[in-house]
């Protein structure tokens, strides 16, 4: 997409990140989001009447809406990152009943104007292609045509882009299918597959409405499906023929020559740029996923190739109105003569230039034999997971030819995939075999097995080349011990550093800088799924090192991958064994199972004093600051906490251990009493009377002050907080005071199955696992309609929902319903007449939406299409 620049983006990969650095690079960039639903309900399957219908637009539009990357806080420049959304996808065909088309002109109306209020454009239509006529379009959606701007279609045919095109020209004459204006008056003026738009445009739209559209064509491409029957959905590099050979026109052999799919290409730009009200086209499919049959569309290479070498042909003077301006010759620069050159003169030049191209030859030679003393080697791993050959060269920019088992060519750009590397590459590789690697005039033969891999190349010199990849343990060995990394304590310490040892020793010990006074924390969980290592570290852009048990090193860096935090990474760890992590002057050990695992990095700061308290009281130490960590993903359904306290304190450097184990003692986290004291349940905005139907559920006790199954290493506070020693001497252990209690209220009611409520504190991060173990992490106040420390959960399945904050735990029974749940912190006892407040008759629940498990659809989950910029990439 960087590289091609194109008008129209259109995707259903929402990540945030990509979609800002495309927007960053692409400012003028026409980005269109399609979020993919099952099944497609307009309201026929929800009652059928035009309320119905109304209703599940709106919901759809709301369903959009709360995606993260729609988010206020991701917009680009105060505008939003994405500019238009599609709705539903190619829902029926033209020749359905005419209550179905009526019906789906309500459902786009209420959508467009929900899209519309938010900022958003919202794309109508987007039937398959071959459907729609204006005529029908102007009888049976004049809301959609009111309301919309922007109209999408979906164009395809094969063998060529124009063969029905070219047969409807060449057919018996049909005036009755003739295009007002723009038809040319042969046989049916063709237009029915690729070109449809126009003929729809043409039928009245335009002679009703003039310039008030714009079209998008957001599909297009080849596919044999385009004939039916027998004929497969299978793109121009399907190998298998499917289509009858009797179609009009013969068949041609498979796959198509990228050669004369490109020229059909070229054949299609040509007629939209005829077309001021057609912004651009979207090739089917930049970046498939899915399944194998995807790949058959696929136009990375081959395709984007030639549009990127298409749109170099078209320089500034090619463009109307640019000017040039004038460029006059250069003459060489003649040096200045001031006296006429001596023989001893020029037999000193003549001596001068020989002695300049021996150092220039000796030069060349250096460089040629330091070049030559280094070669490419390669790190290779394997893993489950979809067919895919990834990798990284470490250049960007260059060439990567790759010839697959079966003979076939594949040509792709180092870096054109960033997220496996500054030359990252990626593609299909589900045939197992040999393939070949060519780039930067080096080959690699390797054979694959058709399971997901990753090869890494990188240069090395020869010596070292020559050289075994070491063990762990010789690395370890080999690596400068810790106490070679921190500074040097200072020679003449201060007199306070001398009074103020780290610990009671026979020799008082200097204290070191501030700045390395830090522990680091982790916290480990395993779960089923593809073996992936995955973590963060708090800190983006750092280095990391992770030696596998093999012995190899894979490099990674922290925040390439945002899901798992601030400073996220991943990587692929199926070989059960220990797996060494460094970092920032840190080193971890795991024992890895091969299962997935997250492991979660946290630094506590602290000053020497805080470090020598914690030394000589070490029952005292203070627990991680968790709540400053980045929010964590979400687990597999059956993660397994095993929270882990491993600190590395810079005093232990000189230990013989390099990778500290954790200690088998689990750290709770602080308890209540320890917090600063949360605001009272009276400061909370007061709730009035429930609906009638609202049923009041109080909870039964109070949570505990700490979290189950976490013996807490801590010793009770006392009462009071006081700057004061504690007496001296043996005393008894004072009454307990009357804890702060948390207490809950609980409402349900019809609606939509959410679980909403408020903590009564904003910004506190809210665990919430789910009946079949699944972990969701929610922010307070995320939302600010329900108060102060406003929360919002899909809750469709019955069962006990775990709730956890600020060191509380409660479990909810839940039925499915709606429910809202409000907490609120208060010192008092519980009394007995406790009773549930209830939620005024206006806040009530949102209407209820479809919740449909996402699968593959006709196009997969992944798919980038690019619109053409200049010719074939048409800008506007």
């Amino acid at each position: 997409v960087l590289r091609l620049r194109p008008k129209v983006v259109k995707t259903l990969d929402f990540s945030v990140d990509v979609m800002r650095r495309i927007r960053q690079e692409i400012p003028d960039v026409f980005l269109i989001g399609r979020l993919f639903v099952h099944p497609q309900d307009f309201g026929q399957l929800s009652g059928g009447t035009a309320r119905d219908a109304r209703r599940k637009g709106v919901e759809m539009a709301e369903r959009i809406l709360r995606e993260e990357v729609n988010r206020d806080r991701h917009h680009f420049r105060g505008r939003p990152l994405f500019n238009a959304w599609e709705s539903l996808n190619e829902v029926f065909p033209e020749w359905s009943d005419d209550n179905t088309h009526k019906l789906f002109d309500e459902y786009q109306v209420a959508f467009g104007q929900k899209m519309l209020a938010a900022g958003f454009e919202p794309v109508a239509f987007n039937f398959g292609q071959g459907n729609g006529r204006g005529r029908q379009w102007l009888r049976l959606y004049p809301g959609t045509l009111e309301t919309y701007t922007y109209l999408g279609f979906h164009e395809y045919d094969w063998p060529t882009m124009d063969r029905l095109h070219r047969i409807g020209l060449e057919g018996p004459s049909e005036p009755q299918n003739r295009v007002p204006l723009v038809g040319v008056g042969r046989g049916n003026d063709g237009m029915w597959r690729c070109l449809r738009y126009r003929r729809v445009m043409y039928e009245g739209i335009r002679q009703k409405f003039g310039d008030k559209h714009t079209v998008i064509i957001t599909e297009c491409g080849m596919t044999q499906g385009v004939w039916g029957g027998s004929a497969r959905d299978i793109g121009p590099w399907a190998k298998q023929l499917t289509v009858p050979h009797n179609i009009p026109g013969g068949v041609v052999n498979t796959p198509i020559h990228p050669e004369d799919y490109w020229q059909t290409l070229l054949w299609y730009n040509g007629e939209l740029m005829k077309d001021d009200f057609v912004m651009g086209a979207c090739l089917f499919v930049t970046g498939a996923a899915g399944l194998p049959e995807w790949e058959t569309f696929e136009h990375l290479g081959a395709i984007t190739d030639r549009i990127c070498a298409f749109q170099k042909l078209y320089d500034f003077d090619d463009l109307p109105g640019a000017i040039m301006p004038e460029v006059t010759a250069i003459r060489p620069i003649e040096p200045e003569v001031d006296e006429p050159h001596s023989e001893e003169t020029a037999t000193l030049q003549e001596e001068s230039q020989k002695l300049l191209e021996e150092d220039l030859i000796e030069t060349d030679a250096g460089t040629s034999s330091a070049e030559s003393a280094r070669e490419w080697r390669y790190t290779f791993e394997t893993g489950q997971g979809l067919g895919l050959l990834v990798g990284d060269i470490g250049i960007p920019g260059e060439r990567i030819a790759i010839t697959r088992p079966d003979g076939q060519h594949l040509n792709v750009t180092s870096g054109s995939k960033g997220e496996h590397g500054a030359g990252g590459f990626e593609t299909y590789a589900q045939k197992p075999g040999r393939y070949q690697i060519e780039f930067l005039d080096q080959k690699f033969n390797l054979t694959l097995s058709g399971q997901f891999t990753r090869v890494n190349f990188y240069k090395v010199d020869k010596d070292d080349a020559a050289a075994s990849t070491p063990e762990p343990e010789e690395i370890i060995e080999e690596t400068p011990p810790i106490e070679g990394i921190l500074p040097e304590p200072p020679v003449n310490p201060t007199p306070p550093e001398i009074e103020a040892p780290l610990a009671p020793q026979p020799v008082p010990v200097p204290t070191p800088p501030q700045s390395i006074q830090t522990e680091w924390t982790y916290t480990f969980e395993t779960g089923q799924g593809l073996g992936l290592l995955v973590g963060d570290i708090g800190i983006p852009g750092e280095r990391i090192s992770i030696i596998k048990p093999d012995g190899r090193w894979v490099q990674v860096t922290s925040g390439s991958k945002g899901e798992h935090g601030i400073g996220g990474f991943e990587m692929y760890a199926q070989q059960p064994g220990r797996y060494q992590i460094e970092f920032m002057e840190q080193r971890f050990t795991l024992t890895l199972t091969g299962q997935f695992t997250r492991v979660n990095f946290r630094r506590i700061a602290s000053g020497p004093s805080a470090a020598a308290s914690a030394l000589a009281a070490p029952v005292q130490t203070p627990p991680p600051a968790t709540d400053s960590a980045p929010p964590a993903a979400a687990p597999p359904p059956d993660f397994k906490d095993e929270s882990i306290k491993t600190t590395v304190p810079a005093t232990q450097a000189s230990q013989p251990s390099l990778a500290p184990s954790p200690p088998t003692t689990t750290v709770s986290t602080s308890s209540p009493s320890t917090r600063p004291p949360t605001p009272p349940a009276d400061s909370a905005p007061p709730v009035a009377a429930p609906p009638p139907d609202f049923k009041d559920e109080p909870s039964q006790t109070p949570a505990p002050a700490t979290p189950p199954n976490q013996p807490s290493l801590a010793p009770a506070p006392a009462p009071t907080a006081s700057a004061s020693p504690p007496p001296s001497g043996p005393s008894t252990p004072p009454a307990d005071p009357t804890p702060a209690k948390w207490r809950y209220r609980m409402e349900s009611g019809r609606g939509m199955s959410l679980l909403v409520g408020d903590i009564g504190v904003k910004g506190e991060r809210i665990t919430i696992t789910r009946p079949d173990g699944r972990r969701e992490q929610l922010t307070s106040g995320s939302k600010a309609e329900y108060g102060i420390g406003g929360f919002e959960l899909y809750a469709q399945q019955p069962g006990v929902y775990r709730v956890e904050f600020l060191d509380q735990t409660f479990e909810l029974q839940l039925t499915g319903q709606f429910t809202k749940v409000i907490f609120e912190h208060s010192t008092q006892p519980a009394q007995p007449e406790f009773t549930a407040a209830a939620i005024p008759a206006a806040v009530s629940p949102p209407p209820e939406p479809v919740f449909e498990p996402k699968k593959p659809d006709r196009f997969g989950l992944l798919k980038v299409a690019l619109g053409f910029i200049i010719s074939l990439f048409k800008r506007k």
